[in-house]
């Protein structure tokens, strides 16, 4: 347990940095549709993944679902969601597999407390702008092997333009600009 608590508070300073610039000289408001953040941490043989997004990037809406159709589309999400092999795909030989993840829209208490907020609190202009937290742990029996990852989140979510993403391995980070065309990490290029 303290493993994943030590891997946590890295990914969490990993995010921590993405508010630094990535690729350009800019800075990004912390709430932008079309953009995420995401850090990656390889640690050993484990594969530590967190990504914030707006959640019009994985949805479509921010709010609590209204109709049928944002009901299916939720539910959609938390499926794909769920299934982190699919969307953060590593070179076979690493031998990698998902061995949890956990996000903020499957967790129904996150669910009533923000239907909850958005019924009792309008006076409150953020409350239009809700986001998606989600982390993957991925354990390889060949981390050593660990060369590319291709990052799936383009392939589910098609509001989704930009992923400035900051990875850690062996005490060495590099930042990287994801898009839909530029979705592959390739770990030697960066380390």
């Amino acid at each position: 347990m303290t493993l994943r608590l030590g891997r946590i508070a890295i990914s969490a300073t990993a995010l921590s940095l993405l508010s630094i610039p990535v690729a350009n000289a800019q800075s990004h408001a912390p709430h932008v549709h079309g953009e995420a953040e995401m850090a990656i941490v390889i640690e050993n043989d484990a594969v530590s993944v967190s990504l914030m997004s707006p959640m019009y990037n994985i949805t479509g809406f921010e709010h609590a679902p209204e109709t049928d159709a944002q009901r299916v589309t939720l539910q959609s999400a938390l499926s794909t969601l769920a299934d982190g092999s699919q969307l953060f795909e590593v070179n076979e030989t690493a031998g990698c597999v998902q061995s949890s993840e956990h996000n903020n829209l499957s967790d129904e208490k996150a669910h009533h407390e923000a239907e909850h907020e958005d019924e009792t609190d309008h006076d409150d202009g953020d409350h239009d702008h809700k986001d998606l937290e989600a982390d993957y742990e991925f354990t390889c029996s060949h981390a050593s092997k660990l060369k590319s990852v291709h990052v799936g989140l383009f392939d589910h979510f098609e509001n989704l333009y930009t992923i400035n993403t900051v990875l850690m391995r062996n005490g060495r980070q590099a930042a990287v600009k994801l898009t839909p065309s530029n979705a592959i990490l390739t770990l030697d290029d960066l380390f």
